[in-house]
């Protein structure tokens, strides 16, 4: 369906444009992929681009499948469902927890220098990533920014599973998504090419996007007042 992430997120650039008209917003982008497609956006409508880092909860024995999500803010998300069919136990659940704080303090080194988020009160959001699966990673992060009172919080991605865009609408003011899909096993299949990314790259994109226009300089402007 997408040649790549550079077309997913072009595409979904003049989805944005054709569902909100002339939107005001700044990117978060979920690395590593997200980034990619959130590049083409902060390119095209000319808005900055940071990421929001929220790690996906492994279940014991099946890397692939999410248990919950834990992000930059603190917050945890947990599918109670798999955690119960999978007899995880809490001593499981509480070291993947451990493992993903790390990662997250990693990430928040290499790809902001050791920043936090900037505040984000106030402003108009648009999530980004390259798909969605379980969903946990981005549900997740959808939690953990609401608190923070943005002006409006958009949830935008290429494809996912038909079944998450009841949790994903309860939770984000709109919701874009070019490709719904009600048997879905995975996002790669949706790519033509889906290669994996690297640290290097995503602070490449970051350093370009953030060279190029400054995370302050972005009005706050009410999506619903347009």
């Amino acid at each position: 369906m997408f040649r790549n992430r550079e077309d997913a997120g072009e595409r979904l650039a003049e989805a944005l444009l054709k569902r909100l008209g002339t939107p005001v917003g700044w990117v978060l982008a979920l690395p590593r992929g997200g980034v990619v497609v959130g590049s083409a956006i902060s390119r095209l409508l000319h808005f900055p681009l940071d990421v929001f880092l929220s790690q996906k909860l492994r279940a014991p024995g099946d890397p692939e499948l999410a248990m919950g999500a834990i992000t930059e803010t603190g917050s945890i998300f947990l599918n109670r469902d798999i955690i119960r069919s999978l007899w995880v136990s809490p001593k499981e659940l509480n070291d993947e927890i451990h493992i993903q704080r790390r990662e997250i303090e990693r990430r928040r080194r290499f790809y902001r220098g050791g920043r936090d988020l900037p505040a984000v009160k106030g402003r108009d959001l648009i999530l980004i990533d390259d798909g969605v699966a379980t969903g946990a990673s981005f549900l997740a992060a959808l939690k953990a920014l609401r608190p923070l009172k943005p002006n409006s919080l958009i949830a935008a991605v290429p494809v996912g599973p038909s079944a998450l865009i009841a949790p994903i609408e309860r939770l984000a003011d709109e919701l874009v998504i070019l490709e719904a899909v009600e048997n879905f096993t995975a996002v790669a299949p949706y790519y033509e090419s889906f290669s994996p990314m690297s640290d290097s790259e995503v602070i490449r994109i970051l350093s370009f996007r953030q060279g190029w226009q400054g995370l302050n300089r972005i009005p706050v402007k009410s999506l619903r007042d347009r």
